[in-house]
């Protein structure tokens, strides 16, 4: 993740900044971008290969809590360690009841 810290600050000043038009654009532009080449990778990781439109939805709820959360600080690669198996846990706990 610190290979691409430039990358992810930059996307999360789209996103806090949504409200301005052309960052908007920008916005959409990146994260279909992002959303293609991960959608299948995630979709496979937390369990929901079968269901891409259901992944997508749970995608962005994940990546808006990841913009949500992360800071300067916080941007290393044990804040992913902890992120990606608490968001796959859920899958898993909603598939047993």
């Amino acid at each position: 993740m610190a290979n691409h810290k430039l990358t992810i600050l930059a996307t999360m000043q789209l996103v806090r900044n949504r409200n301005v038009p052309m960052l908007m654009e920008t916005y959409r532009e990146v994260t279909q971008k992002i959303e293609t080449a991960l959608l299948p990778l995630w979709a496979e990781f937390i369990g929901l290969a079968h269901n891409q439109l259901l992944a997508l939805r749970y995608f962005e709820m994940i990546r808006n809590m990841f913009f949500s959360r992360i800071t300067d600080n916080t941007l290393h690669n044990d804040f992913l360690v902890m992120l990606a198996p608490e968001a796959k846990g859920l899958v898993l706990d909603l598939n047993r009841t």
